[in-house]
Protein backbone atom coordinates (compact mmCIF):
# COMPACT_ATOMS: atom_id res chain seq x y z
CA UNK A 1 0.00 0.00 0.00
CA UNK A 2 1.35 3.42 -0.92
CA UNK A 3 0.54 6.09 1.61
CA UNK A 4 0.15 9.61 0.43
CA UNK A 5 1.10 12.36 2.75
CA UNK A 6 -1.76 12.64 5.20
CA UNK A 7 -0.16 15.44 7.14
CA UNK A 8 -1.73 18.82 7.33
CA UNK A 9 0.52 21.01 5.18
CA UNK A 10 1.08 23.45 8.03
CA UNK A 11 1.26 20.88 10.86
CA UNK A 12 4.44 22.35 12.32
CA UNK A 13 3.65 26.03 11.75
CA UNK A 14 -0.08 26.23 12.54
CA UNK A 15 -1.35 27.41 15.91
CA UNK A 16 -4.27 24.98 15.69
CA UNK A 17 -4.19 21.48 14.25
CA UNK A 18 -7.08 19.33 13.04
CA UNK A 19 -7.14 16.64 15.75
CA UNK A 20 -8.52 13.79 13.63
CA UNK A 21 -5.93 14.39 10.92
CA UNK A 22 -3.24 14.54 13.61
CA UNK A 23 -4.35 11.16 15.04
CA UNK A 24 -4.50 9.66 11.54
CA UNK A 25 -0.96 10.88 10.89
CA UNK A 26 0.30 9.19 14.07
CA UNK A 27 -1.60 6.02 13.13
CA UNK A 28 0.17 5.89 9.73
CA UNK A 29 3.53 6.72 11.32
CA UNK A 30 3.32 3.64 13.54
CA UNK A 31 2.12 1.42 10.68
CA UNK A 32 5.03 2.54 8.51
CA UNK A 33 7.36 1.58 11.36
CA UNK A 34 6.03 -1.97 11.56
CA UNK A 35 3.41 -1.67 14.30
CA UNK A 36 -0.07 -3.13 14.22
CA UNK A 37 -2.38 -0.31 15.28
CA UNK A 38 -5.64 -0.75 17.15
CA UNK A 39 -7.76 2.41 17.31
CA UNK A 40 -9.55 3.15 20.57
CA UNK A 41 -13.06 4.52 21.02
CA UNK A 42 -13.19 8.33 21.09
CA UNK A 43 -14.41 8.51 24.69
CA UNK A 44 -11.58 6.38 26.09
CA UNK A 45 -9.07 9.18 26.82
CA UNK A 46 -6.44 7.75 24.45
CA UNK A 47 -6.27 7.13 20.71
CA UNK A 48 -4.68 3.74 20.04
CA UNK A 49 -2.82 0.69 21.25
CA UNK A 50 0.17 -0.35 19.18
CA UNK A 51 1.61 -3.84 18.90
CA UNK A 52 5.01 -5.00 17.66
CA UNK A 53 6.38 -8.33 18.76
CA UNK A 54 5.99 -8.49 22.53
CA UNK A 55 5.59 -4.72 22.82
CA UNK A 56 2.07 -3.46 23.47
CA UNK A 57 1.84 0.26 24.16
CA UNK A 58 -0.86 2.84 24.77
CA UNK A 59 -0.72 5.97 22.59
CA UNK A 60 -2.13 9.38 23.48
CA UNK A 61 -2.22 12.14 20.85
CA UNK A 62 -2.67 15.75 21.92
CA UNK A 63 -2.88 18.33 19.18
CA UNK A 64 -3.02 21.28 21.55
CA UNK A 65 -1.40 24.50 20.49
CA UNK A 66 2.13 25.10 21.82
CA UNK A 67 0.80 27.44 24.51
CA UNK A 68 -0.40 24.52 26.70
CA UNK A 69 2.39 22.20 27.89
CA UNK A 70 1.62 18.69 29.11
CA UNK A 71 1.63 18.72 32.90
CA UNK A 72 1.83 16.09 35.65
CA UNK A 73 -1.93 15.69 35.82
CA UNK A 74 -2.06 14.80 32.10
CA UNK A 75 0.75 12.29 32.53
CA UNK A 76 -0.65 10.67 35.70
CA UNK A 77 -4.04 10.18 34.02
CA UNK A 78 -2.35 8.61 31.00
CA UNK A 79 -0.27 6.32 33.21
CA UNK A 80 -3.44 5.21 35.04
CA UNK A 81 -5.00 4.28 31.67
CA UNK A 82 -1.89 2.25 30.85
CA UNK A 83 -2.09 0.35 34.11
CA UNK A 84 -5.86 -0.22 33.81
CA UNK A 85 -5.22 -1.87 30.43
CA UNK A 86 -2.30 -3.88 31.86
CA UNK A 87 0.17 -2.22 29.47
CA UNK A 88 3.76 -1.60 30.53
CA UNK A 89 4.61 1.21 28.14
CA UNK A 90 3.14 4.15 26.32
CA UNK A 91 3.72 7.00 23.90
CA UNK A 92 2.44 10.49 24.73
CA UNK A 93 2.62 12.51 21.51
CA UNK A 94 1.81 16.20 21.52
CA UNK A 95 2.22 19.38 19.54
CA UNK A 96 3.30 21.30 22.62
CA UNK A 97 6.00 20.50 25.14
CA UNK A 98 6.18 18.78 28.51
CA UNK A 99 6.64 20.39 31.89
CA UNK A 100 9.86 19.12 33.48
CA UNK A 101 8.06 17.04 36.12
CA UNK A 102 5.76 15.43 33.51
CA UNK A 103 8.73 14.59 31.26
CA UNK A 104 10.63 13.07 34.20
CA UNK A 105 7.57 11.05 35.27
CA UNK A 106 7.15 9.77 31.71
CA UNK A 107 10.73 8.53 31.45
CA UNK A 108 10.55 6.87 34.88
CA UNK A 109 7.33 5.05 33.90
CA UNK A 110 8.21 3.73 30.42
CA UNK A 111 6.31 6.44 28.58
CA UNK A 112 7.94 7.95 25.50
CA UNK A 113 7.28 11.71 25.59
CA UNK A 114 7.20 13.05 22.03
CA UNK A 115 6.91 16.80 21.55
CA UNK A 116 6.50 18.80 18.34
CA UNK A 117 10.24 18.74 17.49
CA UNK A 118 10.61 15.02 18.24
CA UNK A 119 7.55 14.27 16.12
CA UNK A 120 8.91 16.23 13.18
CA UNK A 121 12.13 14.16 13.30
CA UNK A 122 10.23 10.86 13.52
CA UNK A 123 7.99 11.80 10.58
CA UNK A 124 11.00 12.83 8.51
CA UNK A 125 12.71 9.50 9.28
CA UNK A 126 9.48 7.71 8.27
CA UNK A 127 9.48 9.64 4.96
CA UNK A 128 6.16 11.23 5.85
CA UNK A 129 7.34 14.83 5.45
Amino acid sequence: MILHRVIQPDLFTATTVDHELFVETIHHMFELNGYRVERAPNHSGFQMIIHKGREHSLVRCKSWAPMRPIDMEDMVIFHAHMKNLDLDSGWFICMSDFEFSAHKFAIENRIVPVNRNDLQKILEESNML
